[in-house]
């Protein structure tokens, strides 16, 4: 059990790390030469899917990749 918390929080660093170099338009805006996160909400600078909630579903779905992945051998 500990190896796949330890395996989850690994894939979930590398991921979040990824997140904040490649800065996908669904998550970040520019304003003048700074990159910022997106509000939650509706209409210009404001996304439904926040780094929050996507940070959440992220860490729920790699505990259980792993789980299952570790599972199989």
């Amino acid at each position: 059990m500990n190896e796949c918390i330890l395996n989850s929080f690994y894939v979930y660093c590398i991921v979040m790390v990824l997140i904040y170099i490649i800065k996908p338009e669904f998550l970040f805006y520019n304003e003048g030469d700074k990159c910022l996160f997106k509000n939650f909400g509706c209409g210009e600078n404001k996304t439904i899917l926040t780094i929050q909630i996507l940070s959440i579903v992220l860490s729920i779905l790699t505990y259980f990749l792993t789980r299952f992945l570790i599972s199989l051998s």
